[in-house]
Formats: C-alpha cells, sequence, structure tokens
C-alpha cells in the first residue's frame, strides 16, 4: 500500500474515533462525584405518584387545580422522571427530569 494511502486511512479513522472516545472521558468526568444509588434508594425512589396541581395565579382569588403523574426510574448513579398533567385549559403536558445524588465535601458542604 502506498503511504499516503496509510496516512489517509489512519487520519479518517482518528477523525471518526475521536469524538467517541471524547464524549466518553466527558460522561466519566461528569459521573465521577456521584454517588451510587443503592439497590433499597432505587426501591424508595421508583414509582408512580398522583399529584394534584394547585397553581394560585396573580389578580385571580381561586386557585386552579388540576392533576397529574410523576414518575421515576433510578439507574445506578443518575434518577430520570417525568411530570405529566392534564390542564383543563391548555391540555396535557410533559417535564422530563433528571438528577443525581452528589459526594458532598466535609469541609466546605459543597
Amino acid at each position: 500500500m502506498d503511504l499516503s494511502i496509510i496516512v489517509g486511512l489512519v487520519g479518517a479513522v482518528s477523525t471518526l474515533v475521536s469524538p467517541v472516545i471524547a464524549l466518553l472521558v466527558k460522561e466519566k468526568r461528569a459521573n465521577r462525584l456521584l454517588l451510587a444509588i443503592t439497590s433499597s434508594r432505587r426501591k424508595a425512589i421508583e414509582g408512580n405518584w398522583k399529584l394534584i396541581f394547585k397553581m394560585e395565579i396573580k389578580g385571580k382569588d381561586v386557585p386552579e387545580e388540576f392533576s397529574g403523574t410523576l414518575t421515576f426510574e433510578a439507574g445506578k448513579k443518575v434518577v430520570k422522571g417525568k411530570i405529566a398533567n392534564d390542564h383543563f385549559k391548555r391540555g396535557l403536558s410533559v417535564l422530563q427530569l433528571k438528577g443525581d445524588f452528589i459526594m458532598r465535601d466535609s469541609q466546605t458542604g459543597i
């Protein structure tokens, strides 16, 4: 094989692989401070809840109330969820949630 072909192939492979590696390293670094969610905590977090929303609007004496659901799923380090509500005027809406538990520094509290 010609040297220029080999150089071209190495360059192409590097161009395609380097963003994937960068993304994996970024995710690993972002998750390094997160605490692992134990199975007992995962069982306590996961589930579905029915909610009653009470929205007070400035200038109105009577608050608006409407129902919704809250759903959580817990992974190894991240909790994902969604709030779905069916407002009688605005219709169905869904809010996606994502959170985690981080280690706190005992000296700074952060």
